[in-house]
């Protein structure tokens, strides 16, 4: 069979177009109109014109893109297997001829027509087989050529059946044009979801290695990714390597190779896409650019740089080995878009990495650092606590008497050592802040209670000056959610400065609220030497003096700490001063509650307070809880007064002074920590017993504190010696367990007075061997030890019948955070449980304790 016109024309009229009816025409328009498949619509053209014209075959050929070949579009009838394999050239064959020329033609015996070809896999043709071919002319091109066949013992094909296949052509032109615009929309509208589907997987991605798993994925619902490979690229670097590469459905181990090697690396250095439809276009690229070719040459290959702005991250490839022709410009078009939108991801996602890796080592330098700060607490405090103390102990004349010149010398050493401490103090706090590790221990604070303390402690700064310090406070009490030691430090810093600068004249302390705002303001004024301009920029520096004449009466820290904490409560710190007439540093803070002074309103008592029965105060904001305490109290013994706002706690026990304070942990307001802490610091409060009563911790235990909490290095000799008093008869054993031999000396020093048996212990192992073997009346314990520390020894001790109710004072240098506070309370002395304990019970311990405390 071959692709071969009769010369003899008396064969032409030998069929009537006639035998074809206008209807069979409409009924093709019709049938052909309503395709929308590009394979349906040359399967519909092929089964009109074999059906119409001939009982043999019918083919349709498409010229290529190159215009070099026709490629079977599709056939129907006798050897149409073997005519969809047939790759025809053009220009070349009766069929080649139709395509370059653009003119049909009908030969009715091929056999005599010198351009015939030979159909591969069909028989031999023989004398007497005829065709028919028709252009497909579309915008004045042929874009191919529909092919009619019949055998010998068919009848020659005729003009009107010529006339018929052309307009059939033409329909199918329409036809073929219309479904390849409709396919290529909606190819379009495809890839615009894919790609926006694309983009919104890509942009909740954040490794590398979930982009260019998204990317293969999405490509698999549209391109065939058998062979496909993803390379990453860092700019000026000598390789690219794989982050995902798949050959022949297999996923290959990731490596990297040369960046000026194969078609990738000629990728990533011109920055330009490749299209390679088939082998021969891709033998002449690499002859034409010289690029070696590495591993087996694809049949059809298209690469993109992967882009995001001037920045090349790396490329993208996918191939066929079998299929040529598999990808045109509207791919690589595509394949470009998608490229670009992963080059962005990738580069986010780079960005995204090192920022994370960053915030890691910065974590890392925190912790380091942290870490650091407290060793250096504990190693530079303790140190200058055995100066102050030491020196302490020998102007108190432990050693001899000391000549009066001797006893400055040695007063100054205690005074430039506690100004150092203070130093130190301020340079770890600025630390702390500056790397976020710098914790508030949160309560609610009576702030003009706060201020009138700080204003007494101030009073001393001013001796010897004539400056008169007054104040201005509201006529109720402003309550705010702050750190009551750092409110005092801020207002202690404030007051100091402006005494420190001013020689004549006023301080004036003034607290204004503002309920529109929600916030209180704080000012101090002075009638001192003002600042300028140029040194108000400075005076909030650190390490910075307003002048070079204030460096030896600060660090320059004082003021930015302070700025720091009030900051860190929520508010701001400022100042206006001008020069000879003086300043003003104010700062502001949230309000939590401003309360009435008449206090009496909210106090519940239940017995008439009486001189001669013992006076019992209950802090507990869950009734049940305070009516179990006041019913397991009664008997005629007791005047209780119970009390729910912890807030006015300290002023109810001051007013009442009661022998015992049962006090709760867990309040809403001012918890349980700070209110004993306020207790004891208070001079009329700080010798009344408090039984903490209040579930710490999931065993539910609560718990007795007799002493101070702590008692912080430097260790102020007469706060150890009234502590040892109250836990310690003469007579009895002190154990003192600390690693350094300096704060032990001290301790035998202060304590040598006191007929007590001293022993000291520098480790915690042995301390718990010593108490294990023979109980002290008392332990005296560091926190900060090698080996078994402070709160380990504390948890030991709780857990033995025998050693569970010692008293421990705890004396430390580091700064306690809130769950080590937590720890200490909850390890003192392990006594109540609420709801667990008879009434008889509480009245015992009760009176226990104050008959320990008249001892």
């Amino acid at each position: 069979m071959t692709d071969a016109i009769c010369d003899d024309n008396s064969c032409l009229n030998e069929r009537s177009f006639s035998e074809v009816t206008f209807s069979t025409i409409l009924e093709t328009v019709k049938d052909l109109v309503t395709a929308r498949c590009f394979e349906d619509v040359i399967h519909r053209i092929i089964q009109r014109a074999q059906a119409t014209l001939t009982h043999t075959a019918a083919a349709v050929y498409l010229v290529s893109d190159d215009r070099k070949t026709l490629h079977s579009a599709g056939a129907e009838g006798i050897y149409a297997n073997e005519l969809n394999k047939e790759i025809l050239t053009f220009g070349k064959g009766i069929l080649g001829n139709i395509a370059q020329n653009g003119k049909s033609e009908i030969i009715q015996d091929t056999t005599k027509d010198s351009r015939a070809i030979e159909i591969t896999g069909t028989p031999q043709t023989e004398e007497g087989e005829k065709l028919m071919g028709a252009p497909l002319i579309s915008g004045g091109m042929v874009i191919g050529v529909m092919a009619v066949w019949r055998d010998a013992h068919e009848p020659c094909f005729t003009l009107k059946d010529l006339e018929y296949l052309e307009l059939l052509s033409g329909i199918a032109v329409i036809a073929i044009e219309n479904a390849r615009g409709y396919e290529e929309a909606q190819q379009r509208i495809f890839r615009l979801s894919l790609l926006k589907e694309i983009g919104r997987a890509l942009s909740v991605k954040h490794s590398q290695q979930e982009l260019v798993e998204t990317i293969y994925n999405e490509l698999g619902k549209i391109y065939d990714v058998t062979n496909f490979y993803i390379a990453t690229y860092i700019e000026g670097s000598p390789t690219y390597s794989f982050a995902i590469h798949i050959e022949n459905g297999k996923r290959v181990p990731l490596t990297s190779r040369q960046s000026d090697k194969g078609m990738t690396g000629y990728i990533i250095k011109t920055r330009k896409p490749l299209l390679m439809k088939n082998p021969i276009e891709n033998k002449a690229f690499h002859e034409r650019e010289g690029v070696i070719s590495m591993g087996v040459p694809a049949v059809s290959w298209m690469g993109v740089p992967l882009l995001a702005g001037s920045e090349l991250v790396g490329v993208m490839v996918i191939q066929s080995y079998t299929t040529p022709n598999l990808y045109d410009e509207h791919d690589l078009d595509f394949f470009m878009l998608i490229g670009t939108e992963l080059a962005f991801a990738i580069q986010n996602a780079r960005l995204y990495e090192a920022q994370q890796k960053a915030i890691a080592v910065a974590e890392d330098a925190n912790k380091m650092k942290s870490s650091f700060l407290a060793k250096m607490s504990h190693e530079l405090r303790t140190p200058l606590n055995a100066i102050i103390n030491f020196a302490y102990l020998l102007n108190q004349n432990t050693e001899g008497v000391l000549n009066p010149g001797q006893a400055e010398l040695i007063g100054r050493i205690e005074e430039s050592g506690r100004h150092l401490l203070g130093l130190i103090n301020d340079i770890l706090d600025l630390a702390k802040i500056e790397a976020g590790k710098m914790e508030l221990n949160l309560e609610s604070v009576e702030l003009v209670s706060l201020i009138d303390d700080v204003i007494k402690t101030a009073q001393a700064l001013l001796s010897g000056k004539s400056v008169e310090l007054n104040y201005i406070f509201p006529d109720s009490n402003v309550i705010v959610r702050g750190d009551a030691k750092r409110l005092r430090q801020v207002m202690l810093n404030l007051l100091s400065n402006a005494i420190k600068f001013t020689e004549t004249g006023y301080i004036k302390v003034t607290v204004t609220v503002d309920i529109g705002s929600g916030m209180v303001t704080v000012s101090v004024s002075d009638t001192g030497r003002g600042i300028s301009k140029e040194n108000m920029k400075k005076i909030f520096m650190e390490f910075v003096q307003a002048s070079s004449s204030d460096a030896a009466r600060g660090s320059g820290l004082g003021l930015p700490i302070s700025r720091h904490f009030i900051e860190m409560h929520g508010g701001t710190l400022n100042a206006e001063s001008e020069p000879g007439k003086g300043s003003t540093f104010y700062f502001t803070l949230p309000i939590q509650a401003i309360v009435n002074k008449n206090y009496d309103e909210q106090i519940q008592i239940s017995h008439s307070v009486s001189s001669d029965k013992t006076k019992v105060v209950i802090i507990d904001d869950d009734e049940e809880s305070r009516v179990l305490l006041s019913r397991s109290l009664i008997g005629g013994r007791y005047n209780v007064v119970t009390l729910q706002d912890s807030r006015i706690s300290l002023q109810t026990v001051k007013s009442i002074k009661p022998d015992v304070v049962l006090l709760d942990i867990m309040m809403p307001h001012a918890d349980g920590w700070s209110i004993l802490k306020a207790l004891h610091e208070d001079p009329e409060t700080k010798n009344i017993p408090v039984v903490i009563c209040s579930i710490l911790s999931k065993e539910n235990k609560a718990v007795v504190i007799e002493a101070s909490d702590y008692i912080s290095k430097p260790i102020d000799p007469a706060e150890l010696k009234e502590a040892i008093h109250k836990l310690a008869s003469p007579g009895k054993t002190v154990l003192a367990i600390d690693d350094d031999p300096n704060t032990l000396e001290i301790i035998k020093r202060i304590l040598d007075s006191i007929p007590l048996d001293i022993q000291t212990v520098q480790d915690g192992k042995h301390g718990l061997e010593t108490i294990t073997a023979s109980p002290p009346g008392v332990v005296i314990l560091d926190l900060m030890m090698p080996g078994l520390n402070g709160i380990q020894v504390l948890n030991e001790l709780k857990k033995k019948a025998e050693t569970k109710d010692i008293p421990v004072i705890v004396v430390t240098a580091k700064e306690l955070n809130s769950k080590e506070r937590e720890q200490i309370i909850h390890n003192t002395a392990a006594l109540l449980q609420k709801g667990m304990f008879k009434p008889e019970e509480l009245s015992i311990l009760i009176e226990s304790i104050i008959k320990k405390n008249k001892k």
